[in-house]
């Protein structure tokens, strides 16, 4: 590899890194907003290509503004 002498420029590159999102996770069970007292309910999600984990979050509030548990 050489040196540049002092002023030359290389020419502009462009790098497009153009990764697609995984796809969107569908919550399968529980059903959204379910309410249950059950302290170790299973969670089932219709699988998502591309992804490596799902989050969740466990609050007493519905706002999960502090969420007891994620």
């Amino acid at each position: 590899m050489r040196a540049l002498p002092a002023g030359d420029w290389l020419p502009t590159w462009t790098l497009v890194i153009s990764p697609t999102n995984p796809a969107q996770v569908v919550l399968l069970a529980p059903a959204s907003g379910t309410l249950t007292n059950d302290a170790t309910p299973t969670l089932s999600w219709k699988t998502a290509a591309r992804a490596r984990y799902l989050p969740v979050q466990i609050d007493n509030n519905g706002t999960f503004t502090s969420p007891n548990r994620t």
